[in-house]
């Protein structure tokens, strides 16, 4: 039988290399509902990036490779971008952190519908305004409670985005606010749970969102860490199907304490929009 000391061994260093992983999972959402010209409309997804002491300024970098060679027509961020703490014990280090992030992020392709985002509880705890003014040196446009439409040729789609659940107040109908008509619409939301306050009649076509780590640490399916405060457990991860519409939850990039992953590997999402019959559930 091995011994402890190796078993320890054997599981510190899964453990290491799953925190350290990035892997690009692609997925195909079919919509009857998307505009012709946007078939086939590649949409990277990534969030929770924790950038700070804990995570690896050269696999960020790797990250930026690796989204630009999915040559995306939209980038989309979910929120949390530096590593921090409610109490903010460190402040010259985590802006540091956020500087290091906002030349790394400079590096990305730009295309051609642009990049945008929605804040996360972390943002909020190290200093909004901050990490928004950032975002935008690396030409990423912050949508908290706000919208644009993306327009190919004479079509459009509209991509809106809600505040962070816990501490700004989502606001949903501001953030539609500059939709003209019922178009297809996408949603960024951090936090998964605010799916249940839509109803069908707001037209949203998919969310995207974050904030849950895909639990971080997981036990046979259970996740020690992830309190239904956190987000509801049938919001953990993955694609998933309400009655309201459908939804994306990022696993995301980074950690929080206990800065390491156990069965919830992190992901980048590249999202091929096709507009096609719903055959299944996506």
């Amino acid at each position: 039988m091995l011994s402890s000391a190796v078993m320890t061994g054997i599981l510190a260093t899964y453990v290491a290399a799953e925190t350290n992983s990035l892997s690009v999972e692609r997925l195909i959402i079919k919509d009857p509902d998307l505009p012709k010209n946007f078939h086939n409309l590649r949409v990277v997804f990534i969030s929770d990036l924790h950038h700070g002491t804990f995570s690896s300024s050269k696999r960020l970098r790797k990250m930026v490779q690796k989204i630009n060679a999915l040559e995306p027509d939209l980038i989309l961020f979910g929120g949390d971008y530096v590593q921090t703490q409610r109490k903010n014990k460190n402040l010259k280090h985590q802006q540091a952190s956020l500087d290091e992030l906002t030349s790394i992020l400079q590096n990305l392709t730009k295309p051609t519908l642009g990049m945008y985002s929605v804040s996360g509880n972390h943002d909020h705890w190290f200093g909004l305004a901050k990490v928004v003014a950032h975002l935008q040196k690396a030409g990423i446009k912050t949508i908290d409670n706000d919208g644009v439409a993306l327009k190919k040729g004479d079509e459009s789609i509209y991509l809106s985005g809600v505040g962070d659940l816990w501490c700004n107040q989502p606001d949903l109908k501001k953030a539609l606010s500059h939709r003209d008509s019922q178009k297809f619409t996408l949603l960024l939301s951090h936090q998964p749970n605010f799916i249940d306050t839509l109803t069908k009649n707001d037209h949203i076509n998919f969310v995207l969102a974050g904030h849950t780590h895909g639990g971080q640490c997981q036990l046979f399916g259970y996740q020690p860490l992830m309190p239904k405060r956190f987000a509801k457990w049938e919001y953990i991860s993955g694609l998933i199907e309400t009655p309201q519409t459908r939804m994306l939850v990022s696993p995301g990039i980074g950690t929080v304490l206990p800065y390491f992953r156990f069965f919830a590997p992190p992901k980048i999402h590249l999202l091929v929009f096709k507009r096609a019959p719903r055959l299944s559930k996506f």
